[in-house]
Parts: C-alpha cells; sequence; structure tokens
C-alpha cells in the first residue's frame, strides 16, 4: 500500500489549483465573533395610542438576511445586538412619546421595492449584511437605499455597514478590495483606503503575509471559534476616542473620549470640495494601535503546507454556505501551522474620523451617520494583548491573539454590554429627524432638556427626558447648582419632584426663591417604584442644561 504522505506529494499541486479556483469562486464570509447575552433582551410591553399627534414611531428598517428566531438571538448572530438597543425602547419628552420599532428588511424585500420613505424614517445597515452580490442585485441595493436618502430618510451603519456606504479612493489591488469596490454603495461623500487580502489566500498567489492589510489582520487574526468565550467576547481593541461636540449626538456627553470597540474598520476621509454638510463626531486616537505596548501585534505567515490544508478537513467544525463553500471556509479556518513573522502591524490611523455625520444636498435632507467602530458591541477595561505561542497548531479558528488581565466586568460600576447603546439610538434619532433637544437620555434613563435661549429671566420652564418604565410609577427629581462667575459652584441641591407621567416632565424653577441673578446648571434622577421596590438612577457625571437667569 502506497504511504499517504507521497500520495499527497505526488498531487500537491492538483490540490493546491483545486484550492485557489474555489477560493477565487467562493469568497470567505464572515462568521460572528461575539458572545450574545440572550437574557439581556426584553420586550417592552407598554401599549400607547398611536392616533396621537403626541405620540412618535420612529420606525428603523433592519437591513438583514437573518430570520428572526431563536437562532437569531444566539451566539452565532450579530445584528441581535442592534434589537436589543433599539425594539420597543420608549422616552417622553414633555407629553410628547417616542418609540423605536423595528423591522427585519430582508434584500428581497429590498429589491421588492419595501423600503418606502414614510414608511421608514431610517435604514439600519449591520456589519453582517455588507457582502458582495451579484450585478443586478447590487444595482438594485444601491438605487433603492440611494433614492431613499433623496427622499430625506436617514442612513446609519457600523463598520461594515459604514464603510459599504461610501466608495475607495485606492484603486483595488487585490480580489478582496476588488470585491468590497463592487459592493459599495457611493450614498455617502465620505471614503476610506481599503488595504486588504484573505490571510492564506494572498500567499497562495505569492504575496506577502503583509499584504492582508492592518484591518483585516487585527479582524482575521482574532478567532472564528464561536464557543470559546475568551475568543468571541473580546475581539479587537476597546479604543478611547476623542469625541467633538458640535452635533446633537454628543453635544450632552460631558467627558472627552468615549472607549468604542473596534474589530478593524478604516479611517474615514472627508473630501476637500463637498456640498454636504460633513461632521466629525470621534476620532481615531492620538496614540497608534500599534504603537501601544498593550495592543500591537505581528502579521503571521502560513507554513502548514499541505499537510496543514488536508489535516484541517477532518477538524470538527460546521461546514456554511453549502459543501464545496463551506469546504473552502472550513480549510480556511482550520489550516494550520502559522509562523509569526518579525513584522508588526502599523495601523496608521492617529486622529483620523472614526465616526461622522452628514447631511445630503437637497431640500429633504437626509441624513446618514457612519462608525467605523462597533458601537453595538461590548467593551473591557485594563489587559493586553497575547499573542499565541508559535505551535504546529496554530489556526485561526482559534486565534492568533489573545487578550490577558482584563478588568473584571463585576468590579466595575459600566454595564459593559450596552455601555454604548445610547450612541445607537442618539444616532438613530438624529437620522429620523428627532428634534436636537428631544434624543434620548445619556447618562441613565433621563436628562433635562437644553434651555434656549440661554439668557432667560426669573422663573424658567424646565422640561425632563426620560426612558418609560415597563411597570411601575416613573417620577422625575430635578436638582440645581448656582456659581455668581461661572466658575465655582455650589453643592448640587434638590429642588422638586414630578411624580405625573401622564404629561412629561416639567418645573418651573424660580431663581428668586433660590439664589437670585447667576448661573444654574441641571440635572434629572429617574425613580421607579414598582410596588414598593424602587429603582433609582445614579447622578450623572456633570450637568444635563445650563442656563443664566437674571432677576428683574
Amino acid at each position: 500500500m502506497m504511504n499517504p504522505i507521497k500520495i499527497i506529494n505526488k498531487f500537491k499541486y492538483l490540490l493546491i489549483i483545486f484550492i485557489i479556483i474555489f477560493l477565487l469562486i467562493n469568497p470567505i464570509k464572515g462568521i460572528s465573533l461575539d458572545q450574545i447575552r440572550v437574557s439581556d433582551y426584553k420586550n417592552n410591553e407598554i401599549s400607547f395610542d398611536d392616533s396621537s399627534d403626541n405620540y412618535r414611531e420612529i420606525k428603523v428598517a433592519l437591513y438583514t438576511d437573518e430570520i428572526e428566531n431563536e437562532l437569531f438571538y444566539s451566539p452565532y448572530r450579530r445584528t441581535c445586538y442592534f434589537v436589543y438597543a433599539l425594539r420597543d425602547y420608549t422616552w417622553k419628552v414633555n407629553n410628547k412619546t417616542y418609540i423605536f420599532k423595528v423591522d427585519l428588511l430582508s434584500s428581497k424585500d429590498l429589491f421588492r421595492g419595501k423600503l418606502i420613505f414614510n414608511q421608514y424614517d431610517m435604514i439600519l445597515f449591520p456589519p453582517d449584511q455588507s457582502r458582495e452580490r451579484n450585478k443586478r442585485e447590487h444595482i438594485f441595493e444601491k438605487i433603492n437605499i440611494e433614492l431613499f436618502i433623496k427622499l430625506g430618510g436617514g442612513y446609519f451603519g457600523t463598520c461594515a455597514g459604514s464603510t459599504v456606504s461610501g466608495d475607495m479612493i485606492n484603486k483595488p489591488d487585490t480580489n478582496l478590495e476588488r470585491g468590497w469596490k463592487k459592493r459599495m454603495l457611493g450614498i455617502s461623500d465620505v471614503k476610506e483606503c481599503l488595504n486588504r487580502a484573505i490571510p492564506l489566500y494572498c500567499q497562495f498567489i505569492g504575496r506577502s503575509p503583509t499584504s492582508i492589510g492592518p484591518c483585516y489582520a487585527y479582524y482575521s487574526y482574532s478567532g472564528w471559534n464561536q464557543t470559546n468565550d475568551t475568543i468571541n467576547y473580546y475581539p479587537g481593541v476597546c479604543l478611547d476616542c476623542p469625541i467633538k461636540k458640535n452635533n446633537p449626538i454628543f453635544d450632552d456627553y460631558h467627558e472627552n473620549t468615549r472607549r468604542i470597540r473596534w474589530i478593524g474598520g478604516e479611517g474615514l476621509i472627508i473630501p476637500e470640495n463637498t456640498q454636504r454638510e460633513i461632521t466629525v463626531l470621534a476620532s481615531y486616537p492620538e496614540l497608534e494601535i500599534s504603537d501601544n505596548i498593550s495592543t500591537r501585534i505581528h502579521y503571521w505567515k502560513y507554513v502548514g503546507g499541505v499537510k496543514g490544508l488536508i489535516s484541517s478537513i477532518f477538524q470538527k467544525g460546521t461546514l456554511y454556505y453549502g459543501f464545496f463553500s463551506g469546504l473552502m471556509q472550513q480549510m480556511y479556518i482550520y489550516a494550520s501551522d502559522w509562523e509569526r513573522t518579525d513584522s508588526i502591524v502599523q495601523t496608521n490611523l492617529s486622529n483620523m474620523p472614526i465616526m461622522t455625520s452628514e447631511i445630503y444636498p437637497n431640500r429633504n435632507q437626509g441624513r446618514i451617520v457612519r462608525c467605523s467602530g462597533h458601537p453595538e458591541h461590548n467593551v473591557w477595561w485594563g489587559g493586553y494583548i497575547q499573542e499565541v505561542k508559535d505551535t504546529d497548531d496554530n489556526n485561526q479558528y482559534e486565534a492568533l491573539y489573545f487578550w490577558k488581565d482584563i478588568k473584571d466586568e463585576k468590579s466595575t460600576i459600566e454595564d459593559e454590554f450596552s455601555y454604548n447603546y445610547w450612541i445607537i439610538r442618539r444616532s438613530v434619532a438624529w437620522v429620523s429627524k428627532v428634534p436636537d433637544n428631544h434624543l434620548p437620555p445619556i447618562y441613565g434613563p433621563s436628562q433635562v432638556c437644553d434651555i434656549y435661549p440661554y439668557m432667560q429671566s426669573n422663573k424658567v420652564n424646565l422640561l425632563g427626558i426620560s426612558e418609560l418604565a415597563n411597570n411601575g410609577i416613573t417620577s422625575l427629581e430635578l436638582y440645581y447648582r448656582f456659581s455668581n462667575d461661572n466658575d465655582s459652584w455650589s453643592n448640587w441641591t434638590f429642588y422638586d419632584v414630578d411624580k405625573d407621567e401622564s404629561d412629561g416632565w416639567s418645573w418651573e424653577f424660580d431663581a428668586e426663591i433660590t439664589r437670585g441673578t447667576g448661573y444654574y446648571q441641571f440635572y434629572s434622577i429617574r425613580r421607579v417604584d414598582n410596588q414598593g421596590y424602587y429603582e433609582s438612577e445614579r447622578a450623572p457625571p456633570g450637568s444635563d442644561c445650563e442656563v443664566y437667569i437674571n432677576v428683574d
């Protein structure tokens, strides 16, 4: 009987040709990387009379070909993060009630013309929906979404959902780049430079391991194992992104940076000449990801040869997308072994925009928000990236890098899983043209509306914004502090409580009986009384709004 190794060597070139052909005709499709906590999703049971002008449904078309069932909320899916953040989320301002209504809109629905302005306020393009389509499908997709924006609809996309909305400034040089070029919608004037190639495949055609580009390295090296929480829950890097506050989405945010999850998105490039009103909402940190010793990684080279490809076929895995494409995917993610090179992945993202807003230049003024990061994903604090040791079994399924010594979530006061849900909510509300001072709260479930104009006299009417509780009676407490010079401030002082949510929350603040002429800042605290069980939010890190009051 002939030795199996000799058989492999005899047909290895034929096998390599076979693999290359199928990689060309079956592009690798991304697998979900994160562990979803199904228990975090709860239906909101509040009901309303939608015949009133004081009630507004914000209708969100969540563009996905995933079917909503138990699998949709499983660890294998990422689109449901947006459902957790949005569906039936309800808040009230004065006597105006807002609620997000989310429909899953498939590509078939889109091609059949179901994305209709006035039936939907905005389309949300999640990362997992950005796969390549045939030429006819792509044309229909582009025309329908572009028409929706031109008529005044909104668009919000994160990571790949952001990338697909714009265009590339560089000429495509790899199959992956050409695939991305084909799927670009061009509805956004903000562009990107995409340098990407598929690991393993790029080496088969004679390219260097470094040709996959920095962003794809962080993405593909982070692992594909769906059952390992250390892989699924912690891919990519958490970045402390500088925040710009010249847009309503962030103008009530107090800190100078916000921690946002990043898993390989590019920097956004604003054109010098544009007819659109484009605003940078957030930027990449000044310190390069690759210059930070805690977050730098190296490029890896596949050295397993034909033996590593054949052994990958017999690994315990799931074949997705049919037999042949599933077989190619199985070989791609399980192929071993990989060897770390001396080349550090250079990110070159310092100070580039990571999140932007723009307004379409016609009278309908459709709005677009793009984010190269993942506000829908969890964040973490502390820790550092540790690359795996060089063994004969290294593969992309089990990851080529891990996070070590992350701060335990139980030791923090934040909810790491829903940490940035408010960014999603305020972005969706803004592109849906909710009034600027009616956007959902940032710090906890309530805040006080901005006051216009800034100069007021004696008695000032203040309005509260608050999420509505599923059960119990919601009340809002108003706190204020005072300054003579807008520099040195008094301690925070309780002013009044509004316990009647039927007409929203409001207070008539009388400066004459408090501290007289001067500067005032305010914040609210929501309390819910559910049959004797009291729930209270913690105070925000600063004021919700401020005003100067001149007592006559």
